[in-house]
């Protein structure tokens, strides 16, 4: 099984090709806001280093968020048209579940997931570490940072890890310690991990219907929500 993950959820967009056993290739780029010139040549690029076409594609695997408002619908544009062109199956898996799969690795009791939403603000969850597995115990919300440590630092050896952690390490420091914040290569989602939370899901026969798969968001995009509060600050 041959896999495509995409993730646009923030800065650092990531693209991986893998199968259930072999990773095959992955690139990383920080987009600079032209993510929408980028991403299609960036795969294209990937899918011909590795000696293959779209066209062997048996897959496609997606980041949903929540992150950038922008850069999902644009990553979730290309999954979708990719695999309707080829009649593929997709998947969809929550950017949050990919930061912790990859935090996991260094062994916390309790790991917050953090994306920068905006100043002052970000989304996250909050994941437990029990007997070797990830537990969800903080589903996907928008909060301001206070909010979120109040609960985050309820919990016993608690690390935090994603954009809105480096946006925010000041505050969190102050609260939670200078151990808490993980090192900074656990603060982006890696498409190598998205793709294999993707592909446990193809191999246990599940996929997303391709015309109702939607990103993620959590909370409405600033503008609307300036629009409709006519706050502009």
């Amino acid at each position: 099984m041959l896999a495509l993950a995409i993730d646009t959820s923030t800065d650092i967009a990531g693209l991986t090709l893998a199968t259930e056993d072999k990773l095959i290739s992955e690139l990383s780029f920080r987009h600079k806001m032209d993510l929408l010139q980028r991403l299609m040549p960036n795969v294209d690029r990937l899918i011909s280093d590795a000696g293959m076409k779209q066209s062997d594609l048996d897959a496609l695997v997606v980041s949903l968020g929540p992150g950038s408002f922008t850069g999902l619908r644009i990553g979730m544009a290309a999954a979708k048209s990719i695999a309707h062109v080829l009649g593929k199956p997709i998947i969809g898996v929550p950017t949050m579940d990919v930061l912790a799969e990859s935090a996991a690795a260094a062994c916390p009791k309790s790991i917050v997931t953090a994306i920068h939403a905006r100043p002052g603000d970000v989304f996250w969850s909050l994941f437990r570490c029990e007997a070797g597995k990830l537990a969800k115990v903080v589903e996907d919300e928008a909060s301001t940072v206070e909010e979120m440590l109040e609960r985050a630092c309820q919990e016993d050896q608690v690390v935090f890890c994603g954009d809105g952690v480096e946006r925010n390490r000041a505050i969190i420091e102050q609260k939670c310690g200078p151990d808490s914040i993980l090192p900074q290569w656990y603060h982006f989602p890696r498409a190598s991990v998205l793709v294999s939370l993707g592909i446990r899901r193809l191999l246990r026969g599940e996929s997303d219907d391709l015309f109702s798969l939607t990103p993620r968001y959590v909370r409405k995009p600033t503008p609307v929500i300036r629009l409709e509060t006519g706050k502009y600050e």
